[in-house]
């Protein structure tokens, strides 16, 4: 999945989720004993001068979890001849000549993600969620982006007033004559109220036929 060289600048987180996993370890899981093997592999920090920092931390390692898988399940103990000497360990091998500045530290962080995997196995131990090794080393994906809701366009059709049509502007109605304004109403032909013209139009008629009368005589 990673080489070392890649896993380097991953050293410091990773080594500071293992202390927050380690610091939450269930109390189920037994107290290490003061001779126990994490006491005898991390308790001593001494390096092999003729071999180096690199060797000597690696061989260390190995020798503390390098068994089977149900022997890597027993050695999960608690307390500070337990799993509280890990992270010193790692801590202290990083900063050694050797190690410090070199891929070596990244050989340190494939040893952070090798324990958690042991300690998502533990049947008894809740893994620690963001720092197991499954989850640390997941691709991230962005969170899927939403599109913005656009509201439904009113109907053609429609006389309701859509609040969120910005181009909707309600119909215009006439306005409701009450009847006394009805019958107020005045209807005006040739400037004249209506009743006055019919008037008119009967005295012309009239006059016409004086006329035709008239003109028969004559």
């Amino acid at each position: 999945m990673f080489d070392d060289s890649q896993l380097v600048k991953h050293f410091p987180a990773m080594l500071k989720a293992l202390r927050i996993r380690i610091a939450g370890l269930p109390e189920s899981l037994p107290l290490a004993s003061s001779d126990g093997p994490l006491a005898r592999y991390f308790g001593d920090l001494e390096i092999d001068v003729e071999e180096g920092a690199r060797y000597t931390a690696n061989r260390q390692w190995e020798r503390a979890f390098q068994v089977s898988k149900e022997e890597q399940q027993n050695r999960i103990a608690r307390g500070k001849y337990g799993m509280d000497l890990v992270c010193p360990f790692l801590e202290f091998y990083s900063r050694q000549e050797g190690i410090r500045d070199t891929d070596g530290v990244g050989m340190l962080a494939r040893r952070i993600r090798d324990l958690n995997s042991i300690l998502d196995a533990l049947p008894n131990a809740t893994p620690g969620g963001s720092v197991s090794a499954t989850n640390f080393f997941a691709p991230r994906t962005k969170p899927a982006t939403r599109a913005p809701t656009v509201p439904a366009k009113r109907p053609a059709d429609s006389d309701e007033d859509d609040a969120n049509d910005k181009t909707y502007r309600p119909p215009r109605h006439t306005p409701v004559q009450s009847e006394e304004e009805s019958e107020s109403e005045i209807t005006v032909l040739d400037g004249q109220p209506a009743g006055k013209g019919k008037e008119k139009e009967q005295e012309v008629s009239s006059f016409q036929l004086y006329l035709s009368s008239n003109r028969r005589k004559l």
